[in-house]
This record gives C-alpha cells, structure tokens and sequence, in this order.
C-alpha cells in the first residue's frame, strides 16, 4: 500500500487536483456499477495502488498493524495513519475503535503519552458509539498501564476493575486473559504478590483450555516468586524464553533478558547476568523506546556497581534517569535515583549522593504516601463489597428457603385437614414432613455458619492487608528517610572536620542506628517474610530472640517431636498472631521474671505451650480481652483450641492444639 507522492513542482501541484477529480469520478461509476455489494466501496491512492477494497481487506490490515506492534511500532503507526486518513469514511465506523485504539498502544510502548492519550479519547468515543465491549476492555487495560507506569495507582486499579466487570460479559478469552494477566502486573509492582499470583492463575486456567502456553504469563509469575526463590524465577524467565521463540515479540525479549541479568546478578554469577546483560542491549536497541532503554541501561547500572566498575555505573545509570523521565515511570525513576545515591556515595561524592537520595525521597512519596495506600483502600473497598454480594446472596438464598419451608407447611396442614380420613397416611406423610423440616433446619444453620465464616475470613483478611501495608510504609518511606538522615550525618565531619572527635556527633549516630533496627524490627513483626519463606517454627524462634533482645524478658524456644512441616499460609499467620499476642500480653501484664514457648508436632496434632512465671490472675474473673476471644473464634475455623490456665502468684500457662494432619501445604 503505497501513500500519495508530494510533488514540488508547480506542474505537478495544479495536476493532482485534476487526477483527484477523476479518481472521485472513477469511484462514483464504480460503485454505482457495484451497488449490490455495499461492502466493495473501492478507496485508491493518488497512485492508483489500493488501499481499501472491503472489511476484509480492513481486517488483514488491522491484524498486519497488530503485529507489527510488537517488533516495529513505527512501522505499525505507519500503517495506521493510512486508515485514520478514511476516519469519516462510512465502511471505516465499525474499525475505527481498534484503529485509534491500536495507535494508542503504539505510542505507548514509543513512551509518547501525549499522542497515547489523544488516540485514546477518540478510541473511546467510537468503542462506546458501537458498543464495542472488547474494545472497551482492551482500552481500560491501556489506560490501567499509562496510570500504573506514572505512578498513579489508583487511577490505575479502577480501569483494571472496570476491564474486570467487562470480562463477565462474554468476551474473548485472549482479553480476559490480557485483563488477569496485566492485573497481576500491577500487583507485582507494589509488591502484593499473593494478590499477583491469584490473578496469574486465573489467566492459566483459561490457557488450559487451548493448551497453549503464555510467554507473558510465565515471565510475570517468575517475577512474581522471585521475592521467595530466584531460582524459581530464573527457570520460568528461561522458559518463556522457549515459549518466545515460536513468536517474534522484541518487547518482551527485552524484559526477559533484563530479568534474567538482573536473576543472575542477585545470585552472584556475573558471568551470566552480562551474557544476558548483552541480549537485553541488542533487543533494547532493536525495540528503540524510552522504557526499553530504561530497563535495560538501569540493569546495567547496577550490574557495574557490584562489579566495582562505578564509572560505567554511573553512565548507564544517568542515561537509565533520561530515558525512564521521558516515559515518566515513577517507580523506576525513584530505583535509578537510589542506586546513583549508591554509586556517588562509594565515589565518596556525598554531595551528589544526597541530592539523588532526595529526589528518590520524593519520588517514594508520592508513590507510597498516597497512591499505594489508596490503591490498598480501592481493593478493599472492592473486596468489601464482592463480600457484601455473597453474603446478600446466601440471605436471598436464606430468605428463599424460609419461605419454601412456610409453603411446605401451609400445604402440609391442608393436607393434613383434608385426610382426616385417612389416619395412616397423614400420620405418615406428617412424620416424613417433619424430617425434611429437620434437614432444612440444619441447612439453614450450616448456611448461617458459612455466612459466620466468610465474616471471619474477611476480618482476617481486612487486618493481615492492614499490617502489611503498614509495614511497606515503614519500609519503604520512613526507613528510606532514616537512611538519608544517617547519610547526611555521616557526611558532616567532611564539612566540619572538628566534629570527627565529638563524642554528641557519635553518639547521635548511635541512636539513629538503634532507632532504624527498632524500626526494622517492627516492620518485621507486622509482616515478617520469615514466616512465608521458612515457616511457624523458625518465624516464632526469630520472633522470641528479638523479644528477648528488646524487652529483657527472658524467653526460651523449644522445638520437640517430628519436624513441622508447611501448612497453608492462612493457618500459619494465624498461629503466629496467637503467639504474639499472647507474648505481649506476658510483657504487658504478666510481670514475668521468664517465659517458655514449645512447639510439638506428632504428625497428627500441633501443640505449642507458652508459660510464664509472673503474678497471674483469676480465671473467675473474666481477663480475657477482646484479642484473644477473636483469636479463639477464627481458630475454631481450623479446629484448632486455645486453653489458658492460671494460678496467682505461680504464673500462666497457654495451650494452642490444633489438628493440623488436613492443613499441610501441598509441594
């Protein structure tokens, strides 16, 4: 498909007009010769070569363009300039919504938001005049990408919802899997991996109709567990690798070999992580966009910095800051600001290093202080209300039965009136009434039940969500502003050299140090990945030694019978709560000169007895507070017990015995 050529001879200037004249009038006869077939209208260039012949043709175009966006999108722009040129042409009004749309994504993946967002509005405009709810789908997971690479997740979260409500309507498997795919993305990049996982297995199971395996999904769940196995990840990096080879997606050849580089830098083995270092350079290059370049020059930043070679570090760092600034992605530009810190501060430049150190500063605000808890907000909002949906839903179902058992036995008792004749038979047909009455009942207590324990399950969920966000606060705001204080004051005997012998100077050092473990430690205990890697009992031995460390309580750990083995993630946070809370209550209240915690397993039970020797107190008397009721009620869900006994003056003794056989992790 060739363009009209631009003359620039006067000549040629007033003769285009004339052969445009007749190009109209040839187009005229031809389709009045062919008005029978509506879907021929014949579109020809200034140079005669066909441009559009009928929605066949339209269509090949779209799918050539589709293509093309993967490996050449200025290539793909091209071609999609050809068709916005018949925008107002009545047989384009059907494709126009995947045209703008298709031009849109083009120019993301260049990093040209601008032009994204312009293509994206009239995208919109014609994909709501047609109805066009795939199209629809597919530009709300546009848009959720635009907003998660500025950093505006909450913007971000409710088009993905949006796209998500949309996959309830019949739409094709490959945008619904497009829709979980890019959700779990999202997860991954504030770090709510289980919540990232969840969508990932989504996607698969669709997959698993069609057996044909995806090469993004595999690459997001890799990135998803590397935070628990690298070499998990590296495996699933490499495997997407094999699945990418049968298509020719330059794109994600690029994140690819800047996973893997930045897998094997992680793990040490450098000689690797530059072979890959050196794929993900060539595919960088060949894809030529700013986030392209980003990823890769930032990989490679960090990669130089272990090496020891900071000179080239900071090259590929400061080209990394330009090419990540022009496709303002937030998130990377405040990683690239960190390890630049990183870099002028080993190059003992600490004036350099603190201006990046603040502009990371800045940039972690504005990411965490407002969008991720926002974004933490929107989702439980969401889930609130996917809870509230069930709950009213096992109601109606409540509310239906009721009443089928009130119709039951309104007929029963015509019945009843009707065959006072026949005593045998009422007799018989009241006591099998009664017995279905009697399993309806129970149904009816089972189901008040489910709705007790779906109501737990959430209040369990609502708080886990609450800790660990408050723990990526802690991490990843306020400990970044400690790190930054501890920089400054460790730079200030180079501008004041007579403080180098001022103990105050020391000392001060010495408590921000002390201050940033207590702060660590506290995060740990909100949300300690500990527990999720290695399990209850290395989780609960961490736990006492930093109790013991910080209290002065102290407080032995015994391990005793089989070893402990994974149980599923809910029932581990849940035992590991129980001992916290029953540990600081021994420290708040207990006045306990030591304590003991004892973890047994005999491959059936679960047992763990915390004792202390403090003052005690009367069962009679009602002690128990509201923390440990809702613990022994969300503990009852996995049939699990809690038992405390007291002695004043002697001390207390806790037992937690759970029959853990059913709960253990499947490998």
């Amino acid at each position: 498909m060739i363009l009209e050529k631009q003359y620039s001879s006067k000549w040629h200037r007033l003769v285009q007009p004339i052969r445009r004249l007749m190009l109209l009038i040839a187009l005229c006869c031809s389709q009045y010769s062919n008005a029978q077939t509506e879907n021929k209208t014949i579109y020809k260039t200034g140079t005669g070569n066909l441009l559009l012949s009928d929605t066949l043709l339209i269509n090949e175009q779209l799918s050539k363009i589709e293509t093309l966006n993967q490996t050449q999108p200025d290539s793909a722009i091209g071609l999609l300039n050809e068709l916005i040129a018949y925008e107002q042409e009545t047989i384009m009004q059907p494709f126009n919504g995947k045209v703008f749309a298709f031009a849109a994504v083009c120019y993301l993946r260049k990093g040209d938001y601008k032009q994204c967002e312009r293509f994206l509005e009239k995208a919109f405009h014609y994909a709501r005049k047609s109805n066009d709810k795939e199209i629809l789908s597919y530009l709300h997971n546009v848009n959720a990408v635009i907003y998660q690479q500025s950093g505006l997740y909450s913007k971000s979260i409710s088009h993905y919802l949006q796209a998500i409500e949309l996959a309830n309507e019949n739409l094709s498997d490959k945008r619904i899997i497009q829709t979980y795919t890019n959700f779990g993305g999202f997860w991954s990049i504030i770090g709510e991996y289980k919540q990232a996982l969840k969508y990932y297995d989504l996607a698969s199971g669709i997959l698993e109709k069609s057996k044909k395996p995806d090469a993004y999904i595999t690459m997001n769940i890799g990135i998803a567990k590397s935070d628990s196995s690298n070499d998990f990840a590296i495996s699933k990096f490499k495997e997407a690798l094999q699945i990418l080879n049968r298509k020719n997606d330059v794109h994600l050849a690029n994140k690819l070999y800047v996973n893997l580089t930045e897998a094997y830098r992680i793990n040490k083995q450098y000689d690797s992580a530059l072979f890959y270092l050196q794929k993900a350079e060539v595919a960088s290059k060949l894809f030529n966009t700013n986030t392209s370049l980003a990823l890769y020059h930032s990989e490679a930043g960090k990669l130089y910095l272990e090496l020891g070679n900071t000179k080239r570090a900071e090259e590929e760092l400061t080209k990394a800051l330009k090419c990540s600034d022009a496709s303002h992605t937030k998130e990377l530009s405040k990683e690239i600001h960190e390890v630049l810190a990183q870099v002028y501060e080993r190059k003992q430049d600490f004036k350099n290093a603190f201006l990046h150190q603040t502009y990371a500063i800045r940039l972690q605000d504005s990411l965490d202080k407002s969008e991720k808890a926002k974004t933490l907000d929107l989702m439980l909002d969401y889930q609130k209300a996917e809870q509230n949906r069930i709950i009213a839903n096992n109601a109606l179902e409540l509310a239906q039965k009721e009443n089928q058992l009130e119709q039951r036995n309104v007929w029963m008792a015509l019945m009843l009136g009707i065959s006072l004749g026949v005593i045998g038979i009422v007799i018989f047909a009241f006591r099998n009434s009664r017995n279905k009455q009697k399993l309806q009942n129970n149904e009816l207590a089972l189901l008040r039940q489910t709705q007790e324990v779906e109501r737990l399950k959430a209040l369990s969920e609502g708080e886990e969500k609450e800790r660990n966000r408050i723990a990526h606060e802690l991490h990843d705001s306020v400990m970044v502003e400690f790190a930054s204080v501890k920089m400054q004051l460790n730079a200030l005997p180079q501008q004041f050299p007579e403080m180098t012998a001022s103990e105050n100077h020391k000392r001060i050092v010495q408590q921000m140090d002390r201050a940033t473990k207590e702060l660590r430690l506290t995060a740990h205990n909100l949300m300690p990945d500990l527990l999720l890697d290695e399990g209850l009992v290395q989780a609960i031995f961490y736990f006492c030694n930093n109790i013991r460390k910080t209290s002065g309580l102290p407080i032995s750990f015994q391990h005793i019978g089989l070893p402990v083995p994974r149980f599923i993630v809910d029932f581990e946070i849940l035992i590991y709560r129980t001992v916290q809370e029953i540990i600081q209550n021994i420290i708040k209240h207990a006045e306990a000169g030591k304590a003991l915690v004892q973890i047994q397993y005999d491959g059936e039970y679960l047992s763990i007895t915390i004792e202390d020797n403090g003052k005690g107190f009367d069962r009679s008397k009602g002690h128990e507070g509201m923390g440990l009721r809702s613990i022994k009620n969300r503990l009852q869900l996995f049939h699990s017990q809690l038992d405390i006994k007291s002695v004043l003056g002697l001390g207390t003794t806790v037992l937690i015995e759970s029959q853990a056989k059913n709960l253990i992790l499947e490998k």
